[in-house]
């Protein structure tokens, strides 16, 4: 969701609200189904609400519960799903942070789910889901590593489905740099094997890593509104409190002249 985009005109891929289901068959490529919607209609809890909740259209994303509907190039599929999941990341008030409520690799699922007709429904039909993401060109690659493979079949699946993702939905990219998507479909595996041990239950979010604000709180952990003393004064969730921002949504900040790094970077950025 990407509410300063009103959308592209022409492009229905563009719009500001993307509901997204991807099919996953056990002998075939992955298929994705991606229903575009207009900001109207939208209903999103206010930055720091309890209960979280997300409707538009006919889903719905809760505290622990989905819901929803799609009818995208002749196919229909809805869920109904219920998870539970230690990991909570709390919303912030730094925009450009992005935290949301979701449930992590460790969420096991339990519900309904019917694609043409077909019905799969269990307690629990299954577990792991994809941690929050930033960035739109990140968000297939961020997908996939946060996948769960059991046993080795990692290195069987996970390459062939991101050169998959790429022949179904962008043929005209992948005809251009089959190389390339392949390369990074070995790169993700590599990635994935240097962090997944299926056989050890050591998963995404097994355990926490609180260096950064993407995957887990990090700072927020005391630094969210909600700490406070006795008479009612929270913990400040002002990053200068702790930290020295030398830069900011920047396209060449200063500080990397003063590295002497600037020419490197704008190299690497060029590439």
């Amino acid at each position: 969701m990407n509410p300063g985009r009103d959308g592209c005109a022409g492009d229905l891929r563009g719009m500001p609200v993307q509901v997204w289901a991807t099919w996953f068959p056990r002998d075939g490529k992955p298929q994705s189904f991606i229903q575009c919607l207009p900001l109207e209609g939208l209903d999103l809890s206010a930055r720091k609400q309890n209960p979280f909740h997300l409707r538009i259209d006919n889903n719905e994303i809760g505290e622990g519960s989905c819901r929803g509907t799609l009818q995208v190039d002749g196919h229909a599929i809805s869920w109904d799903l219920h998870w539970r999941s230690t990991f909570r990341a709390t919303l912030s008030n730094k925009g450009w942070i992005g935290f949301s409520r979701t449930p992590h690799s460790d969420a096991i699922f339990s519900g309904k789910i019917i694609l043409d007709g077909r019905s799969f429904e269990g307690n629990p039909l299954g577990f792991g889901v994809q941690g929050p993401n930033c960035g739109y060109r990140h968000r297939n690659f961020w997908i996939w590593m946060h996948a769960y493979f059991p046993g080795s079949a990692a290195a069987d699946k996970l390459p062939g489905a991101i050169v998959g993702f790429y022949q179904q939905n962008y043929a005209d990219l992948y005809a251009a740099r089959s190389q390339d998507i392949s390369e990074a479909g070995q790169a993700i595996l590599a990635i994935y094997n240097r962090n997944v041990f299926p056989d050890l239950k050591v998963t995404w979010g097994t355990y926490p890593n609180n260096l950064g604000h993407m995957d887990f709180p990090g700072c927020f952990r005391c630094h969210d509104g909600s700490h406070t003393t006795a008479d009612g004064n929270a913990i400040t969730q002002d990053c200068g409190t702790c930290h020295e921002p030398l830069a900011m949504d920047e396209a060449s900040p200063e500080i990397l002249k003063t590295l002497g790094i600037a020419e490197q970077i704008s190299k690497v950025q060029k590439q």
